[in-house]
């Protein structure tokens, strides 16, 4: 376990100093943020009606240029938390042998992730009892009100989704414990987590991963009341409450279904990729 007190006092100090600073940031083209496989993160939410939905791509997400520029945000702040770690001594690895960033994948590549890195950290910061040894990065950005939810609660109440994540990407990668970074974008405060791994939550997230993948019907909804809170505020609320259509493709027929290497088949025979005659919208009985 790291002392997460020694590592605040030590980026604190690093911080006063005022060096100069480089950072080689590349940021992904935005096109790289669409996925076609069930990311690890979504099986963090609380609905399997929408994580299903999501990966079947029933509805067509537009992001504003506002979450574009978000996005930007989150890509540029990992790379401020790489060089405070690295001030400090820390050995962060963000790429694997070949230079690609660390991926983990399963069931023939239709559930993946990606993550933000692996560090190593000098024999001070650990606890005393604790043997040093590689663990995982993540770095994320909070507003205000989520960044104090994060320090009051850790983040396996404040936010379930990124700690199935960090589990996801730990039990993959056989490590035992990760080091969660979150800085406050309203004030520049931060605030790190050791999140131990927890085999428990790591199996209920294969199986939840398999579900998702093998159903060919929607899953339970979180709520059968369209004005809940989480429903409101759903993506895929008019599909789901209101019974509009899904996105017509391949995906979204009652007879494609995942195959190997991350391909999709059609009961029917069929070429996917080519809405034929036979049609026919998954999320309907």
């Amino acid at each position: 376990m790291l002392n997460i007190a020694a590592i605040h006092e030590a980026i604190d100090e690093f911080s006063a100093l005022g060096g100069a600073e480089s950072y080689d940031v590349r940021i992904p083209d935005q096109t790289d943020k669409k996925r076609n496989y069930l990311g690890l993160s979504s099986l963090g939410n609380e609905c399997r009606r929408a994580t299903w939905y999501d990966f079947r791509k029933v509805a067509k997400k537009v992001f504003p240029p506002r979450m574009l520029r978000l996005f930007r945000r989150g890509d540029v702040q990992e790379y401020q938390f790489v060089h405070l770690l690295k001030g400090i001594g820390f050995e962060i690895f963000e790429r694997d042998e070949d230079g690609k960033q660390f991926k983990i994948t399963d069931f023939e590549e239709h559930l993946a992730g990606s993550m933000d890195g692996v560090g190593k950290a000098p024999k001070k910061f650990w606890m005393k009892w604790s043997k040093p040894r590689p663990f995982l990065t993540e770095y994320k950005t909070y507003n205000d009100a989520r960044f104090q939810k994060l320090k009051k609660e850790g983040v396996r109440k404040a936010d379930p989704k990124y700690f199935v994540q960090c589990q996801g990407y730990m039990g993959y990668n056989e490590l035992d414990g990760c080091l969660f970074c979150a800085v406050n974008k309203n004030d520049d405060e931060l605030y790190f987590e050791w999140v131990p791994f927890d085999k428990f939550a790591f199996r209920r997230l294969v199986a939840s991963a398999e579900d998702i993948l093998s159903a060919q019907t929607p899953p339970e909804r979180i709520s059968n009341n369209s004005s809940w809170w989480q429903c409101k505020f759903c993506d895929f609320h008019s599909i789901c409450h209101k019974g509009a259509p899904a996105a017509k493709s391949c995906r979204t027929c009652k007879f494609a279904s995942p195959g190997p290497a991350g391909s999709w088949v059609c009961e029917k025979g069929r070429e996917y990729g080519e809405v034929c005659n036979q049609y026919k919208d998954i999320t309907k009985a």
